[in-house]
């Protein structure tokens, strides 16, 4: 059953790799968490167009950003948008910063 559980954390299978071979599992990095929002969110646009890729992604904004540390008002105005470049400009300053 890894197949639906790597639908909300990606990194699973990285974790079960370290499991079976015994090594400590690395968390994934802010960047690494980052680089991976902003390439799904892309795919949704381009699979789905503007409106409702961005509608789609608002999804998994809360299980990708754990750990991100995301301020309760920031996170509550992604989740509320239907823009494409407010979500592009936040992760894009995330990425920066």
């Amino acid at each position: 059953m890894i197949g639906r559980a790597a639908l909300k954390d990606p990194w699973l299978i990285r974790a079960t790799q370290a499991a079976f071979s015994g090594q400590a599992y690395q968390e994934p990095t802010r960047q690494e968490r980052l680089d991976f929002m902003q390439r799904h969110f892309e795919a949704m646009l381009k699979q789905h167009g503007e409106r409702v890729g961005t509608l789609l992604f608002r999804r998994w904004l809360p299980v990708y950003s754990r750990g991100l540390q995301i301020k309760r008002a920031t996170m509550i105005a992604l989740l509320q948008s239907a823009q494409a470049d407010l979500l592009r400009t936040w992760l894009q300053e995330q990425r920066t910063s």
